[in-house]
């Protein structure tokens, strides 16, 4: 069901590139972590392209704990997110556009 729900916010663009608006990136780290880990880019109507991959490195998964507990990322650090999304099989590998226009 989780899966599901999370794929209804994601717009694959090609086999490899995908698309997914920030407040929905927010909307799914509360569905697979529980809360909410706040995401925001430096700048409003902006996108960020992240290269989404399975692995994470000891020294990712501890800062991956530390936005878990403080429930934030700095916008340097999205990739952790996503690739631990990717890890747990909620986002397919591949290159994502992180869409922030309000």
């Amino acid at each position: 069901m989780k899966k599901e729900k999370i794929s209804s916010y994601i717009k694959k663009i090609d086999d490899e590139n995908f698309s997914i608006n920030l407040f929905d990136l927010n909307n799914i780290t509360k569905i697979v972590y529980g809360s909410p880990i706040e995401m925001c880019l430096v700048q409003k109507n902006s996108t960020l392209t992240i290269d989404v991959q399975k692995t994470l490195t000891e020294e990712e998964n501890f800062e991956l704990q530390s936005a878990k507990y403080n429930e934030r990322a700095e916008f340097n650090r999205y990739y952790i997110i996503l690739n631990d999304l990717c890890k747990k099989g909620y986002l397919q590998q591949g290159r994502y556009q992180i869409q922030a226009y309000w």
